[in-house]
């Protein structure tokens, strides 16, 4: 059976390799598990030291761009507002202007 088939440290126990390949799958074998464990510390969150994981921080930072676009959007409609109210002022104040202009010089 070649190694490239074998799956667990069983499939190497019950198939007969001979010492080279059995120690050539084991060292395989324990650097993908390293690598495994590696990935992992990495994307979960450790509680016992505090520390964040990949997983918990993008929420975290989607969470926090969710809150910022939608105090983005709140002033625009604010910024909006202002301006259609010192607009309106602006305009009576124009045609106040005129008005007084008018009755008091022509």
């Amino acid at each position: 059976m070649h190694i490239k088939t074998l799956n667990t440290r069983n499939d190497v126990m019950e198939n007969g390799l001979t010492k080279t390949e059995k120690r050539y799958f084991y060292k395989r074998f324990d650097a993908l598990d390293r690598s495994n464990a590696r990935i992992l510390s990495i994307l979960e969150a450790d509680d016992k030291i505090g520390e964040k994981g990949l997983v918990k921080t993008v929420h975290i930072m989607e969470k926090t761009l969710a809150e910022l676009l939608i105090r983005e959007k709140v002033y625009k409609a604010k910024g909006t507002v202002w301006g259609i109210i010192g607009g309106a002022i602006f305009t009576c104040c124009i045609y106040f202007g005129k008005y007084l202009l008018a009755k008091f010089f022509i």
